[in-house]
């Protein structure tokens, strides 16, 4: 199991992840304490619900350019919420399928989506 600070990083890169990927063009929205809250418990029940996939992930060579935890809250950000790209795209998590293990994982956390209001972040679901 991940640690605390490592959970937490995890969380900042899902609300990051969410940022980039998903508000609207030309804001800059900032998340909200709703929203650091909900990307906390979001990575706490994946990180139990992958639990040994990925603490691998976190070991591989090459998986992500920033720490591996980091590298996971994005993906599972953007492989929860159908971008196309995520665990299953990422070469080092190729070997031995564990990019569509984690992405089957990933899967389950579909139904939160962000909104975005009066420049801030807000997960619903």
């Amino acid at each position: 199991m991940p640690t605390p600070d490592q959970i937490r990083v995890m969380a900042d890169h899902y609300i990051i992840a969410a940022l980039w990927a998903d508000c609207p063009e030309g804001t800059h929205p900032r998340a909200t304490r709703q929203a650091r809250d909900h990307a906390l418990q979001v990575c706490t029940a994946f990180a139990v619900a992958a639990g040994p996939l990925l603490e691998e992930a976190a070991t591989r060579d090459g998986y992500g350019a920033h720490p591996a935890y980091a590298a996971a809250g994005h993906d599972l950000w953007l492989t929860s919420q159908g971008h196309g790209v995520g665990f299953w795209d990422r070469d080092p998590l190729k070997d031995g399928d564990l990019g569509d293990r984690l992405s089957t994982v990933a899967e389950r956390y579909r139904g939160t989506y962000a909104e975005f209001y009066r420049g801030w972040l807000y997960f619903h679901g």
